[in-house]
């Protein structure tokens, strides 16, 4: 079993963030080549996927806050810097994913339909995505590491315990 140091987490949720981005990135960018009949119509109500795609979307969003948050909570419960990193990798992948889908629902949706509305939609969640990449930065404030744990996550190349 491969140990876990501070270096490969970090490594490891970085490669985590960009395949999950990646993966609707390239989508979107081939269904734009390929897509026949392509336009555009912001004014389409009498659609119902004009309203569903977006709040799907933005409940996807809020509810991956929601439950990013509870997790952060029991995180800080933890005692161990390995328990609370261990943690963070699993709830940063939930966050991730529930971001992820709603992009490739507008992307598919936007294939089938051709209406570039929805191409939008999609570029703007994966521009959300992106913008949740996981930083040393972020990783420390999230979960509020004391000065020993700090420490810690400091010795990149430290087995942790």
């Amino acid at each position: 079993m491969t140990k876990l140091t501070p270096r490969i987490f970090n490594k490891t949720l970085r490669t985590l963030h960009l395949a999950l981005t990646a993966g609707p990135s390239f989508f979107a960018v081939v269904t734009y080549f390929i897509a026949p009949d392509q336009y555009f119509d912001y004014m389409k109500t009498d659609d119902i996927l004009f309203f569903v795609v977006p709040i799907i979307g933005i409940t996807a969003i809020v509810i991956s806050a929601f439950l990013f948050a509870k997790q952060k909570r029991e995180l800080l419960k933890k005692e161990t810097l390995k328990e609370k990193l261990v943690g963070y990798q699993g709830a940063s992948i939930i966050k991730y994913g529930l971001i992820e889908g709603p992009a490739l629902l507008a992307i598919v949706i936007f294939f089938k339909f051709g209406n570039l509305f929805y191409l939008i939609i999609a570029v703007l969640f994966i521009v959300y995505l992106i913008l949740q990449r996981p930083t040393k930065a972020k990783i420390e404030q999230d979960l509020q590491l004391d000065f020993e744990q700090l420490n810690e996550y400091n010795q990149l190349d430290k087995e942790l315990e």
